[in-house]
């Protein structure tokens, strides 16, 4: 049996909900969501302290704001706890980076002070971490995320559209995750479907796209499948990245990857996609060359099978929890 444990975060996404369901099938989960409290920190301080004989070990989601709160009663507390780090919470781009403040810089070395083990999901983000705060060298472990291969799967025949997703609000985030750049290729290949989801209304406008571009809002996640298997191309040309879990998704689907180098992008990707430039047309380039190699799809999909597979996934967290009992 694992230690008990409470598991902090801030919002649902998919693969965050996807580690609180492995550990709820090797042990006792108590969880807590920053964001469905007016005075989150006083809330988890207070259950955390009421609380404190039903789990043994804290796991907190993203190094951002709850960690904090939370690895300090921990430490009031004596108990261990376990960070899980994805790309923006070591990143001090403005407008997504959590660094990108004073203040957050000096939340951030707190909390990675206090982290009795720090779990990075790629190689280039520990080397980020590290070399930002270098006391973490010796507690952080790759631990890249794994997607759910046998419902996400290819279904039959693929059109010739390439697909960027993205749970975007604000025209900041547009930016890091290059749906400017998206646009800009479309505009070179006037004769290919393009599809963003996930945008809100008002980065859409702002994006001024061509009529080759069709968008749609925030997609359920269980409707996404749908999407990976109807699309031949993936488009990812990220500024900043961790390890995009919809690369992840659309791979296992057969879709091509198209992307930046950047962050845990080509440790992903490896041989089985097109790592490209940041030029918009040499990134239609890429484009068309993956429309034209479906082949790459099948690699694609055999590699996420291969290395990031859920089952991969959750021995490595059980070995992380085991090692802390």
């Amino acid at each position: 049996m694992l230690p008990r444990i409470l598991f902090v975060y801030q919002a649902p996404s998919p693969f965050v909900l996807q580690d609180r369901d492995i550990l709820r099938r090797h042990t006792e989960v108590i969880e807590f969501r920053w964001l469905d409290h007016p005075r989150p920190a006083r809330a988890l301080a207070r259950m955390m302290a009421r609380r404190r004989r039903s789990y043994d070990v804290i796991v907190a989601w993203f190094g951002d704001t709850h960690a904090s709160t939370a690895f300090r009663v921990a430490r009031w507390l004596r108990k261990p706890c376990i960070l899980m780090i994805g790309g923006y919470d070591v990143s001090d781009v403005p407008g997504y980076g959590f660094l990108s403040s004073a203040r957050n810089r000096r939340r951030a070395e707190g909390h990675f002070a206090r982290a009795t083990r720090v779990l990075a999901v790629s190689t280039a983000l520990q080397g980020e971490l590290v070399r930002r705060f270098p006391d973490t060298a010796v507690k952080t472990t790759v631990l890249p995320t794994g997607v759910d291969t046998d419902r996400f799967c290819p279904a039959g025949r693929k059109d010739p559209l390439v697909l960027s997703v993205a749970p975007i609000e604000s025209w900041a985030r547009a930016l890091v995750k290059g749906w400017d750049r998206v646009v800009e290729v479309a505009r070179h290949l006037p004769e290919v479907p393009f599809y963003l989801a996930g945008g809100s209304d008002e980065v859409y406008a702002r994006l001024k796209a061509p009529s080759n571009v069709f968008s749609r809002g925030r997609v359920p996640h269980e409707a996404t499948p749908a999407l990976y298997q109807r699309s031949a191309v993936v488009l990812h040309p990220s500024r900043s990245e961790g390890f995009p879990n919809v690369l992840l998704e659309a791979m296992a689907c057969g879709c091509v990857p198209v992307a930046t180098p950047v962050g845990g992008v080509p440790e992903l990707v490896g041989d089985a996609g097109i790592l490209t430039s940041k030029n918009p047309p040499e990134i239609a380039e890429a484009v068309k060359r993956a429309l034209a190699s479906p082949e790459i799809g099948v690699r694609a999909r055999e590699r996420v099978r291969r290395e990031f597979s859920i089952a991969r996934r959750e021995l490595g967290l059980v070995n992380v929890l085991s090692d802390i009992a």
